[in-house]
């Protein structure tokens, strides 16, 4: 290792005569040796910039500002080296003295991204003086870009960039040695390199304006200090990123376990019924849940639920909600009292959440159902000789926000040859990519058209219709929770 850094030493010191801000070198001046060390540098920068910036952006679970400015930063101090090699006016058959202006550019952008990483970094500062520091940076740095395309003179407003930088670094020290970041034990190492980088550019920036009398250019010395301090930082930023989200992914692959342990492995079976339940979650953890309460081998209740929003919080409610409805196992036969049980254990608990339910109950020996509903989507059932569907619309208020809602029952007959279909809004507001919603109508015009396939059959290919209507390619999830849960009465025909 210590070849490479003694390499990038000799390659940042041949900017010993001009000065890396101040005026570059003429091209008639540059000896070969002087440009492959600018060659050098602006490869080495632009390479770590673009693998940073890259990685940055295929880890989108993992996007950091500080890691992703640095990249910029480090793209732009490269190409700004790489303008100032004789090669590039060659490959680019550009003019020098347009291509160094185009550098000057550049240099004032990487300023730009340097104070935005201190804002990511350190916070707004005192006074949101950071936060101040590099809008007028960004500012500054447009406005004198548009001048370089009026005048030709890439040095007009090169004081004035130097005291932007003066300014700028002692703002970001004074910040730094603030007393709550400075007794951080974990941010001295990195305190040290920034002020000690900092000094040296602020240095070269007095020495450009002829206040320090130091004969040679000293800007390097930060240069090195600063990317040793920094690529030690991202390191370990990147590290520790990585190792948070590998444990919380191994957290909500626990949770999927458990909430997956809590839905039923297959629905229980009755005589003359014969079901099929499928479960979609939109991230790793859903809020939707169904269950099943079987009182004999003719009698069941069934609920399916949808908790508001989305992930943990959410999975966590769902948990609840089966809770509270195991508890009212005694009042199955009653699907409205299910309900107001119901919402009296969830009312309070849930903050600004809430939970849409449908309660069904089937008596096959009595040749009855029973239903109710809170804010859920409502009960399709496709009737063996009828070509349109029956939509039971009892619904009473949502569960969990309101302690005096009551719910009512509906009941009709439970015919042979019914199909029911239970299930959440994540199938009726999918989205193409049109913006229109698979709707209530597509539901049930699904149903109709493909009434003979068995229950499996049926729930696996409704899916996969919502999957292709929304255009699903690898890798990408639903918009919603999907959850279904579909019941054929005596069915006539058998599985295939």
């Amino acid at each position: 290792m210590r070849r490479p850094i003694a390499v990038a030493v000799t390659c940042l010191s041949v900017a010993v005569a001009t000065g890396a801000t101040g005026s570059a070198p003429a091209n008639d001046l540059v000896m070969p040796r002087d440009d492959l060390g600018y060659l050098i540098l602006g490869i080495v920068f632009v390479a770590i910039g673009l693998i940073t910036l890259l990685l940055t952006i295929l880890r989108s679970a993992s996007r950091d500002a500080t890691i992703f400015l640095f990249g910029a930063m480090s793209c732009l101090w490269g190409i700004r080296f790489l303008l100032y090699t004789q090669l590039t006016p060659q490959i680019l058959g550009a003019e020098v003295d347009t291509l160094q202006r185009l550098a000057r550019g550049f240099t004032y952008f990487g300023a730009t991204a340097a104070f935005g990483f201190a804002l990511a970094y350190l916070g707004p500062g005192w006074g949101s003086s950071l936060r101040a520091l590099a809008y007028a940076s960004f500012a500054f740095s447009c406005a004198a870009s548009a001048m370089l395309l009026i005048n030709p003179d890439r040095d007009l407003l090169l004081p004035v960039f130097n005291v932007l930088i003066v300014v700028g670094a002692s703002t970001v020290i004074a910040n730094m040695l603030h007393p709550d970041l400075r007794e951080q034990t974990r941010q001295q190492g990195l305190i040290a390199g920034l002020c000690a980088s900092v000094l040296f550019f602020a240095l070269e920036n007095l020495r450009a304006l002829g206040l320090v009398p130091i004969p040679f250019d000293v800007e390097w010395i930060g240069v090195l200090i600063l990317y040793m301090t920094l690529g030690r930082l991202i390191a370990v930023h990147m590290f520790t990123n990585e190792r948070r989200l590998a444990s919380i992914s191994q957290q909500l692959a626990t949770a999927r376990q458990i909430q997956t342990s809590l839905l039923p492995e297959q629905a229980p079976r009755i005589s003359g019924i014969l079901s099929a339940a499928r479960y979609e979650p939109m991230h790793d953890i859903a809020g939707d849940i169904y269950d099943f309460i079987q009182v004999d081998e003719y009698r069941q209740g069934i609920l399916i639920a949808d908790v508001s929003g989305h992930g943990v919080a959410a999975a966590l409610i769902a948990s609840m909600v089966k809770g509270a409805f195991r508890a009212q196992a005694d009042d199955i036969a009653r699907p409205g009292r299910v309900l107001d049980g119901m919402n009296r254990i969830l009312t309070g608990q849930l903050g600004i959440k809430f939970v849409t339910a449908n309660c069904l109950y089937i008596d096959t020996q009595a040749g009855i159902l029973r239903y109710a509903g809170a804010g859920h989507p409502p009960l399709l059932i496709l009737q063996k000789d009828s070509s349109a569907c029956l939509s039971l619309e009892k619904n009473g208020l949502i569960l969990g926000q309101f302690t005096e809602a009551t719910y009512a029952s509906v009941e009709r007959p439970l015919t042979p040859g019914d199909r029911l279909l239970l299930y959440t809004d994540g199938i009726l507001e999918a989205t193409n990519a049109d913006g229109d919603e698979f709707g209530e109508a597509s539901l049930q015009g699904f149903m109709t058209h493909h009434r003979d396939l068995p229950v499996e059959s049926f729930a696996g290919a409704l899916l996969k219709t919502i999957e292709d209507w929304t255009c699903l390619g690898r890798d990408q999830s639903l918009d919603d929770d999907v959850t279904l849960i579909v019941i054929d009465v005596e069915p006539e025909r058998s599985e295939v």
